[in-house]
C-alpha cells in the first residue's frame, strides 16, 4: 500500500472514530482533546486521570476544564461527570480507536446502594464493587 493510501486511511479512520456496522456515524474525534460517541462527549485521553476511590472520582471530574488532560474545547468546572455502566459499555466497539485505554476497569456512576458498578471496557465487562476500591476515571459530558 502506498504512503498516500496510508495516510489517507488513518486521516479516515480519526474523521469517522465511530462507525458502526450500519454505516452510520455516531461520533468522532472533536481535534479539541474530545470524543463525541452517540450524543456525549468523551475525553479523548483516556488515561489521563490516575486511579482513584469513587468518592474521588466524583469529586475530581466536577473540577475538570478546558486547559486539563489536553483539554481545548471550552468546557467550565462542572459539565463533566462520571459516565453510567452503559455508556461505558457502548464504547467496547471500538475502544481501540480511543487514545489510553487502560486494561483496568473505568468507574461509573452506577451504583448500587453502598457499592458501584465499573467496568473493563476492553473486556465489556461489568462489575460491582466497594467505593474504596481504586479505578480508572474516564470522563463524559453532553453536548454544547
Amino acid at each position: 500500500m502506498s504512503i498516500i493510501k496510508q495516510v489517507s486511511s488513518i486521516i479516515a479512520a480519526v474523521a469517522i472514530t465511530f462507525a458502526i456496522g450500519t454505516g452510520t456515524v455516531h461520533g468522532g474525534n472533536n481535534r479539541n482533546g474530545t470524543i463525541t460517541h452517540n450524543g456525549l462527549v468523551w475525553l479523548e485521553y483516556s488515561g489521563c486521570l490516575e486511579a482513584m476511590t469513587w468518592d474521588d472520582a466524583t469529586a475530581r471530574i466536577k473540577n475538570l476544564a478546558q486547559g486539563q488532560c489536553g483539554l481545548s474545547d471550552s468546557s467550565k468546572t462542572g459539565d463533566w461527570r462520571l459516565p453510567t455502566k452503559e455508556e461505558l459499555l457502548a464504547l467496547y466497539r471500538n475502544y481501540r480507536q480511543l487514545i489510553s485505554v487502560r486494561s483496568d476497569p473505568y468507574w461509573s456512576s452506577s451504583t448500587s446502594g453502598s457499592l458501584a458498578w465499573a467496568v473493563a471496557v476492553h473486556r465489556n465487562m461489568p462489575f460491582v464493587t466497594t467505593k474504596d476500591s481504586r479505578y480508572y476515571v474516564w470522563p463524559v459530558r453532553a453536548e454544547k
